[in-house]
């Protein structure tokens, strides 16, 4: 995020009465047990209340929300000689994408944690759980209904409204998704504008809104990235085709992955597939003509099966002959 992005966010937060489930305020308590607690706390508490990000901000008096400024510096704190962001990341279980930013407001040095809702499970710090009980962490386990609360969300998650990759402008979104194939496959007028293509694309729930950025649905992404491995959560969904020798899965011949948005790739499989198949070239009255062992139709239709059948497991998905 820019600047400018961060202090807008940093307005908005401090603008709200008190802090709440998703939001604390901290001058300069930043040790990495009590990070780990927030963190865990405020995902926790996002998800409980239906808020895709939480957020803990140094550098901001609880009571009165002045900018009061913070030593703390994210990027040089250690842990037994361990970065702190990597620490963090191996203490907390699911391993969510937390993100520092350090950035100055009236002439002030502010650090931002932006942390992502829970989506599987309640976010653990060392094996417990917490969660946000007005200006306090407490363990989850104290307050069983919450925590079932937030067993219950997570369960009904659904994959395709889940955030492939989150706090990101408009910009990067035109560079990581391929915005031309959506409409010229529903065969849509282009908005002469961005804001257009956005907004399309907002009513799709390819994308959202999060405060001054955007961020990127696991639909969006799986069908129109223009590369998967820009996703790590998605990469390994993947279109996989591999070629085996004789009838088992035993010697491979080829290995080929089509790493583009199913949308996107879809014709590249097609064509792939249709390659490596054998054919014939009867010779006609004047010209010889190709013909596919199996009907190219027949190869759409296996190739849309499998990825619809497959699309919400961890392995990538995989067409075999």
């Amino acid at each position: 995020m820019t600047k400018t992005e961060l202090q807008n966010i940093t307005n908005q937060l401090i603008s709200l009465t008190t802090e709440n489930e998703w939001l604390e305020f901290k001058h300069d308590n930043y040790s990495p047990e009590v990070i780990g607690k927030r963190i865990s706390a405020l995902s926790n508490g996002a998800c409980l209340t239906g808020h895709r990000l939480g957020y803990l901000i140094f550098g901001i008096e609880d009571d009165s929300h002045n900018i009061i400024g913070t030593k703390f510096k994210p990027k040089t704190e250690k842990v037994g000689g361990e970065e702190l962001e990597h620490w963090l990341i191996k203490m907390l279980n699911p391993k969510i994408d937390f993100r520092f930013y350090e950035y100055t407001m009236n002439e002030k040095s502010l650090v931002l944690i932006e942390i992502p809702a829970t989506t599987n499970n309640p976010v653990r710090f060392r094996h417990k759980a917490y969660i946000r009980i007005g200006s306090y962490t407490k363990e989850l386990t104290e307050y069983p209904e919450k925590e079932r609360q937030i067993w219950n969300k997570t369960s009904r998650q659904i994959f395709e409204t889940g955030v492939a990759k989150q706090n990101i402008s408009a910009d990067e979104i035109v560079k990581m998704l391929n915005i031309q194939k959506y409409f010229d496959l529903t065969k849509l007028p282009l908005p002469a504008t961005r804001k257009g293509l956005i907004d399309r694309f907002i009513r799709e729930n390819f994308i959202h809104k999060e405060q001054n950025n955007y961020s990127i649905t696991n639909l969006g992404a799986i069908l129109f990235a223009k590369n998967l491995q820009d996703f790590k959560r998605l990469y390994r969904k993947a279109i996989r085709i591999v070629t085996y020798k004789g009838k088992n899965r035993v010697n491979i011949l080829k290995d080929h992955t089509e790493f583009k948005g199913y949308a996107v790739g879809f014709e590249n499989v097609i064509e792939y597939i249709n390659s490596q198949l054998p054919s014939s070239e009867p010779i006609g009255k004047a010209l010889r003509e190709k013909t596919q062992m199996l009907p190219e139709l027949a190869i759409r239709e296996l190739v849309a099966n499998a990825i619809n059948s497959s699309r919400f497991h961890g392995n990538r998905n995989k067409c075999a002959y």
